[in-house]
């Protein structure tokens, strides 16, 4: 909604740029559906070593992914881009949007990999609490004091997106460090 008060131009850039952006990020979803399974069927062979490791394993790999992803946001955001409009203004702002998602793809991915894992051993509160924490204390008013009060624009927005990952994936590393999801009975 507060993205959609900036306007029909910074929208549809905003929509490019998600579009554009939702080629590595449903890559970090298969990866956490993958940490997932392997977390969940380690645990219910009585190895949590194991259990951990693979969490761990899936978490760098996609980090990988989504880094390589987010070098290619942040080397040719144009071209990426004009593959959905030649508006010149929409290409201007969905580039600078890409340019500052390039930033948190390593962090989106953990976020989504970790919480996967999180998942799979049967630790959905923690995640249930970092995805509130991360809407409601983050996103939403830092969201507002960004376009409404400093007028950061569109710009704004994606840069709050990038805190909030950076916030959950910090998250959900400690809480999955931490290890008490070993102990949780499914």
């Amino acid at each position: 909604m507060m993205v959609i008060s900036l306007g029909n131009l910074s929208y549809a850039a905003h929509k490019i740029a998600l579009t554009a952006e939702s080629i590595s990020y449903n890559l970090g979803f298969a990866f956490s559906f993958a940490a997932s399974a392997l977390v969940g069927q380690e645990l219910g062979k009585g190895s949590s070593q194991k259990a951990l490791k693979d969490g761990y394993i899936c978490t760098i790999i996609a980090m990988i992914v989504m880094s390589t992803f987010g070098l290619t946001f942040f080397i040719m955001p144009q071209f990426l881009v004009s593959l959905f409009t030649k508006d010149k203004k929409v290409i201007e702002l969905a580039t600078t949007a890409l340019k500052i998602v390039s930033i948190c793809q390593p962090f989106s991915g953990a976020s989504m990999v970790l919480a996967g894992s999180l998942r799979g051993a049967g630790d959905t509160k923690s995640v249930l609490l970092i995805t509130y924490l991360g809407i409601f204390l983050i996103r939403i008013p830092i969201t507002y004091l960004f376009l409404d009060v400093l007028n950061f624009g569109l710009a704004g927005a994606w840069i709050v997106m990038t805190i909030d990952l950076v916030i959950r994936s910090s998250l959900a590393f400690y809480v999955f460090r931490r290890g008490k999801w070993r102990y949780i009975e499914v």
